[in-house]
Formats: C-alpha cells, sequence, structure tokens
C-alpha cells in the first residue's frame, strides 16, 4: 500500500470532528495533485432530500452554479445519480463532445478560469440499497492527457482515498447534525443574531437578557457543534441548515 494512503487512513481514523476530516482529506488529496476538493452529502429528512456540500471552490462559484440552476444540466451529477463508476472530465473533452450541453461547457470554463479546475474525476458513493448519498469531485490545473496519466498512475489509491473520507466526514456530520439538534431556542435564536452581524450587547438589550447569559448560550452552541469560534458556530448551523438568515 501506498505510504500516503496508509498515513492517510490512520490519520483519519484518529480525528473526532468534520472540519478536521476535511482538512486530512485536503491535504491527502493534494500530495497527489488535486487542487481542488468538492464533497457532497445526501441525505433524508422528513421534508425530502438534504443536501450539504463542503468544497475548496470560492463561495462565488457555489452561488453561481445555484442561480444558474446547474444541476439540471450538469452531465457529472446526473452519472453520479446513476452509475457507481467514477467519471473523468475535463474541459477539453467536453469541448469536443457535441451532446454537452452548451451551458455546461461553460460552466467548466469558468471554472477553469475562475481557480484552475480543467480537469478532474467524480467518485459517486451509494449506499448498499444503491440509493446516492453523495460523492466527492477532485481535479486541477491538468490538460486532458495529462490527468488521465494521473488518474491511470493514482486511481485505486484515490478511489480508496476518497471513498473512506466521504465515508468518515459523513458520520461525523451526522454527529455534528445531532449535536445541533440539540441547540436550545436561545441558543439558536443568538446565533441567528450573530449570523446577523449584532454584537453580544445588541443581542442581549434585543433579548431582554444579561450579556453574560448570552454569552453562556453561545458557548453552549459552539460546544454542541465542536467550533472553537463564534464565526464557526455560525457557519456550521447555517450549514447543516439550522439557521436561515
Amino acid at each position: 500500500m501506498d505510504q500516503r494512503l496508509s498515513t492517510f487512513l490512520t490519520d483519519l481514523e484518529k480525528v473526532g470532528c468534520a472540519d478536521e476530516a476535511w482538512r486530512t482529506t485536503v491535504r491527502f488529496l493534494r500530495s497527489f495533485g488535486m487542487e481542488t476538493v468538492h464533497a457532497w452529502f445526501v441525505g433524508e429528512t422528513d421534508a425530502g432530500e438534504d443536501l450539504n456540500v463542503i468544497t475548496t471552490c470560492p463561495d462565488w462559484w457555489h452561488q453561481l452554479y445555484l442561480e444558474k440552476k446547474c444541476d439540471e444540466f450538469d452531465v457529472i451529477l446526473n452519472h453520479c445519480k446513476t452509475k457507481y463508476t467514477p467519471i473523468l472530465h475535463s474541459v477539453d473533452a467536453f469541448e469536443k463532445d457535441r451532446r454537452i450541453d452548451p451551458r455546461m461547457i461553460e460552466m467548466m470554463r469558468v471554472t477553469d478560469e475562475g481557480f484552475g479546475l480543467r480537469s478532474g474525476i467524480a467518485i459517486p458513493v451509494h449506499t448498499a440499497s444503491k440509493r446516492l448519498s453523495g460523492g466527492i469531485n477532485i481535479g486541477g490545473p491538468h490538460k486532458e492527457h495529462e490527468f488521465k496519466k494521473l488518474a491511470d498512475d493514482t486511481g485505486l489509491l484515490l478511489h480508496i482515498g476518497v471513498l473512506s473520507a466521504h465515508t468518515k466526514l459523513q458520520a461525523l456530520l451526522r454527529e455534528q447534525t445531532a449535536s445541533a439538534a440539540r441547540l436550545s431556542p436561545r441558543e439558536r435564536e443568538c446565533l441567528l443574531w450573530l449570523a446577523a452581524g449584532l454584537r453580544t450587547d445588541q443581542i442581549a438589550a434585543r433579548l431582554k437578557l444579561q450579556n453574560v447569559t448570552v454569552n453562556l448560550h453561545i458557548s453552549n452552541a459552539r460546544k454542541k457543534l465542536n467550533a472553537s469560534t463564534r464565526a464557526q458556530a455560525v457557519a456550521k448551523a447555517m450549514m447543516l441548515g439550522i439557521l436561515d438568515p
């Protein structure tokens, strides 16, 4: 076994929070030249499917993806929904394929020009019942032939690493979601006002509480979310869907 993979699996087993698992995963994948890492997790809620994303892609790209409704023509996503095998993708290959929606080609060009994702591989993850549970898309600024060689040389190692990372991340995210669900109404309320940009004293005045009480609510929420800072607690709560500013 490649030393990088064995070290990664050992390190991954030790981590106890999603943030640390994500940093460990990104370091491992970048050791293979994969600069961009985009992971998604599909869950089920009472309201239907729930989608969580952790990514090194910039925020503006994710917002653009939503605005353009790329999920309607994203051939990579559609492949992952129905297939169990990884799919190679590149700007070069998509530009040559007349079956590809021009909107998809344009979005691929944007990713290349915006942050250097020219070629990559998306690895879907399915449950034993064949339901899609998510996947991880990795890549970098490589030309098509360069990336194919890289994938041929390291494909199995990357596949094992990605599947291991996704399993660990999904388990930790579920734990975080369970902890977040135990936030009290006041803890949620304080995080919501933090997200709106209010200071402790402003939150206290609005909720008619003492500053020390507000600080206590925020501290408790931070611990439940396994966040090291207030900003991280707000970010995690928003990612988990328990805050909607």
